[in-house]
């Protein structure tokens, strides 16, 4: 490893991280305010179907309430009373309402479509748009020719007017979970959107002179040299992608995959969490509900969250319903990471430091929802006690390993006989007909029969070719896969923080070249050439470099988890034949691996988590043995870890959540 320099002179995300945000200013104590639109329930003459948008609005406003906003001012317009002249109603009091400065969230939940280009300004020939209340699927001359679609030009010149009030000190956040168009699918899930085109059969889109399409004009009013707020848009797909929503397992709720990751990191998020920062999160999160889309960022990406306005959330939670002495509900869900089995304890308020008070009492999570759950005490507490307490985490469990499967074999009797007796040996399994997690279907090829392992969003993770003389062997490839999604989904929903400890890691884009037998390092190119609306995007066969830089307070050991696509469990650190120890920073280091790493398949979303500790980690030796160490792990992401792959049972250790440290960059693969 090379030593690049201490934390005086940085790398530039490294620097970015100290200085973001300074050339941005926001008056004190600015407003905040909201609009919240969903439509699910459709009018069945519209053509759409009915979708779960009225599920997304409890998040969202919860989550906003964590960030300050008073609830008087955030409005919500759902179902017919969001027709498009209503939307646009409420935009416009929304920027009547507003003021130099505020701080501006609108949400919209609901159906997308691609409507024919009525301007000539879009290079494909179609203008996105969000689809009210009143908006029909079809194009029908002289009946419904797309008046009540809300077109993105239309929205966007609503946008632009509320950006002049809150002027160049305000900020705009815009999160659409929808989409505008998308392939035919299995039906395993909801998804929003249509591939649909609304356009007349005759249409053909409108070329340049020079046989082009598109162009870009902004009004003189509303140019950047006028005061506009900036702004940032959010959206839960690319415009060719379906958008899926996600089914909470407990409850079969179904709510916006990007509702619901948007709400769980806003509602954590700090004053110094940048665009950026929250969309990685929430590119994770969504790598394991909504694996198969990508959602897209765009604008004032570096800009701290809500203008620098957001509020520095407390670590403790409170007493939402005092059910009897010895049972609460507690105001806080698997959306905030609690999940069944974690162990809560009961503070005064204004503790500052649980370790250096006794708790009134200790609870153990049960039925967590997605924003609330049952907490049973261990001993009785008075209710006006309870209620006046502050809640900790004290060990934090991050949920079960339990997969709902499907299978769908008909014509290979023994295969499927084989394989449903090995699941049903699984404690982690649960066989299911209808919304699994995991769909197994078999299909015929001309050489004989594909099995195929796909997820509820229809995330192709497996395929092999069946042959009659081997089942047993492939049936244990086929419950290795499984192994491999569960353990994955659970180490995407770890997340540990040692207030001391904080080393995070930067990817270095770079061309090779063959030098002798060895590949090494040619041209070092800019990291803002690898972004794309808002994340990193790299193709198969990209190279890469990484520097790791020490932040925090005190030395650390670290290792880097790669988390591939196709949830399969990697490491991408320490490097083959190194020691652990070796991996080692003290505070302001900042060093240069020597490794070069090379993209490749499986494509869609890898993550990199690194895993940081003040002891040496030995994950390198439970991946290699598969769980099956000598001796007990040492650290307790250790023995976490190690627990991800025994799958004994379907629940999993619960530790304290200042065990380790985690750092996480998502990445997208492309061919």
């Amino acid at each position: 490893m090379k030593r690049i320099q201490k934390k005086s002179v940085l790398p530039v995300l490294f620097m970015a991280l100290l200085i973001v945000g300074s050339s941005f200013t926001s008056k004190a104590d600015p407003n905040k305010l909201a609009l919240i639109i969903a439509v699910a329930n459709y009018p069945e003459d519209g053509g759409w179907s009915t979708i779960n948008s009225d599920n997304d609005v409890p998040l969202i406003f919860e989550a906003l309430m964590k960030q300050g906003f008073d609830d008087g001012d955030i409005r919500v317009i759902k179902d017919e009373r969001a027709k498009k002249q209503d939307i646009i109603d409420a935009i416009k009091q929304l920027t009547q309402k507003a003021q130099k400065g505020d701080v501006v969230v609108i949400h919209y939940s609901g159906h997308g479509q691609q409507i024919f280009d009525d301007n000539g300004d879009e290079m494909d020939g179609y203008d996105e748009s969000l689809i009210p209340y009143d908006a029909g699927l079809y194009f029908s001359e002289g009946y419904y020719e797309g008046e009540r679609h809300l077109r993105d030009d239309e929205f966007g010149a609503l946008l632009n007017e509320l950006r002049l009030k809150i002027g160049d000190e305000g900020n705009l956040l815009v999160i659409l979970d929808s989409c505008h168009s998308g392939n035919a699918t299995r039906g395993l899930q909801t998804y929003r959107g249509t591939d649909v085109k609304f356009a007349p059969e005759d249409y053909t889109p409108v070329e340049n002179e020079d046989g082009t399409r598109g162009f870009m004009e902004i009004p003189a009013e509303i140019s950047a040299d006028n005061g506009l707020g900036s702004m940032v848009l959010i959206s839960g797909s690319s415009h060719d992608q379906v958008n899926y929503e996600y089914r909470d397992p407990e409850t079969w709720i179904n709510y916006g995959s990007l509702s619901y990751a948007f709400s769980k990191y806003l509602s954590k998020a700090s004053p110094t969490t940048t665009y950026r920062g929250l969309f990685d999160n929430i590119l994770v999160e969504m790598s394991t509900i909504a694996p198969n889309q990508t959602p897209q960022l765009e604008g004032d990406i570096d800009m701290e969250i809500l203008g620098g306005n957001a509020v520095e959330q407390t670590p403790y939670f409170k007493v939402k319903s005092w059910i009897d002495e010895k049972a609460i509900i507690m105001n806080a869900g698997n959306l905030m990471g609690i999940y069944d089995n974690t162990t809560v304890a009961f503070y005064p308020i204004n503790t500052t430091d649980p370790s250096k008070v006794e708790p009134y009492a200790t609870g153990i999570v049960m039925n967590s929802s997605v924003i609330e759950c049952d907490v049973i005490l261990d001993q009785p507490l008075p209710r006006d006690v309870a209620t006046a307490s502050w809640i900790f985490i004290e060990k934090q469990n991050f949920g079960d390993m339990s997969v709902k499967i499907q299978v769908d074999i008909t014509k290979n009797k023994k295969f499927k006989k084989s394989l449903l007796a090995a699941l049903e040996e699984m404690p982690t399994v649960e066989l299911v007909k209808d919304r699994p997690d995991l769909l197994i279907e078999m299909s015929n090829n001309t050489r004989g029969m594909d099995l195929n392992i796909i997820t509820i969003d229809e995330l192709l993770i497996y395929n092999t070719e069946i042959k009659s003389d081997n089942v047993n062997a492939e049936v244990r490839k086929v419950i290795q896969r499984i192994k491999d999604y569960a353990q994955a989904g659970l180490l995407k929903k770890v997340e540990m923080e040692d207030p001391f400890l904080d080393i995070r890691f930067e990817i270095v884009p770079i061309t090779v070249k063959k030098v002798g037998s060895r590949w090494v390092e040619d041209e070092r190119l800019p990291y803002e050439s690898k972004m794309r609306a808002g994340s990193l995007e790299f193709k198969d066969g990209d190279a890469f470099k990484i520097i790791v830089g020490n932040m925090g307070f005190d030395p650390a050991y670290f290792q880097i988890l790669d988390i591939q696509p196709d949830n399969t469990i990697g490491l991408l650190i320490p490097s083959q034949g190194r020691p652990a120890s070796e991996y080692k920073l003290y505070p302001g280091d900042v060093i240069e691996l020597d490794d070069i790493f090379v993209f490749g398949e499986p494509y869609g979303t890898e993550v990199f988590r690194l895993i940081a500790s003040r002891e040496v980690l030995n994950l390198d030796g439970i991946l290699i043995s598969r769980g099956n160490i000598h001796g007990e792990p040492k650290t307790p992401f250790e023995q976490l870890f190690s627990e991800t792959y025994q799958q004994h049972r379907a629940q999993t250790l619960s530790v304290y959540p200042e065990s380790a440290n985690i750092f996480t960059v998502p990445i997208k693969i492309v061919p």
